[in-house]
């Protein structure tokens, strides 16, 4: 499969900041969460999204939203979805052109709202209402400089409790820009994390617009986190980041994200073995 999108010249930038703490990890967690972007045709700019993380070896997993566009489809006119395979520099630069470090997204799974069902769809135009804030995505990895390594991270059987720890990893800061000094897009991005504590369960979701399973946590999950994985102290997913309120001077942030523990996930990988997420079939 050859990439759908145009290559120009890019860099990656390094940033800080105080409020997450940084990952700075690429042949660890970096290998198997990354960011999504969208890529313009027109204007040589990649946006970033939200984040992804792999869970079968030929499965990526994000929060539906964050492929949405205001019309329901997924990504808007004239720009290429992807997700970003940094070589994990932590200082300096780099050139780099986008298909060396960047899969199109050629396939998107999501809930139908005549559930439970999956169905699967091609990136573009077209109404995808949010049955269930999770998408799975197939990505085009074969024009990468360097490959991903198929390591997906483990899913939990069991929900967690009231007063647990979780952490919510993802990527708040996400982006590119045009530095002054040469007509090279600068593409950030830097993988944070920030733990919380679960204070309830909505096992039939918060309200009437967001029914399915979730968790709620006490922590600060800033939007480009949305669609990461909130892993236990085990290393297990259990939820995907789905939308947050920041903290204030009064009120601590309040997090939510789908639980994963109380939805089939075959339904969205039907390789993953639903007795045993860590066990995977050969297909894709």
């Amino acid at each position: 499969m050859t990439s759908g999108f145009s290559s120009f010249p890019s860099s990656f930038l390094s940033s800080e900041n105080k409020s997450k703490f940084l990952i700075q990890d690429p042949f660890g967690l970096r290998e198997v969460v990354q960011p999504v972007v969208s890529i313009s045709q027109i204007e040589e700019k990649i946006t970033g999204l939200g984040t992804c993380f792999q869970i079968s070896p030929w499965t990526w997993m994000t929060a539906q939203h964050v492929i949405a566009d205001n019309s329901g489809g997924a990504f808007p006119e004239n720009e290429v979805g992807a997700v970003g395979f940094s070589p994990g520099l932590v200082f300096g630069s780099m050139g780099f052109t986008t298909t060396d470090f960047f899969g199109e997204i050629f396939e998107i799974w999501a809930a139908k709202k005549n559930g439970p069902v999956v169905e699967s769809f091609l990136p573009g135009p077209g109404a995808h209402p949010i049955v269930i804030d999770v998408a799975t995505l197939k990505v085009n990895t074969e024009a990468l400089k360097k490959r991903p390594l198929t390591s997906p991270l483990p899913l939990a059987t069991s929900q967690p409790k009231i007063g647990d720890e979780l952490i919510g990893i993802g990527f708040p800061i996400l982006g590119s820009s045009y530095g002054d000094e040469d007509a090279i897009m600068k593409f950030e991005e830097q993988m944070y994390g920030a733990s919380g504590v679960v204070t309830a369960l909505y096992p039939k979701g918060v309200s009437v617009s967001r029914p399915w399973p979730t968790i709620q946590i006490e922590g600060d999950w800033e939007s480009g986190m949305s669609g990461g994985p909130l892993i236990d102290l085990q290393g297990r997913v259990v939820g995907v980041i789905s939308r947050s309120l920041a903290p204030t001077d009064e009120q601590p942030g309040i997090g939510w994200a789908v639980d994963l523990t109380q939805i089939p996930t075959t339904l969205f990988a039907p390789e993953i073995d639903g007795s045993d997420p860590k066990r995977v079939s050969g297909q894709r």
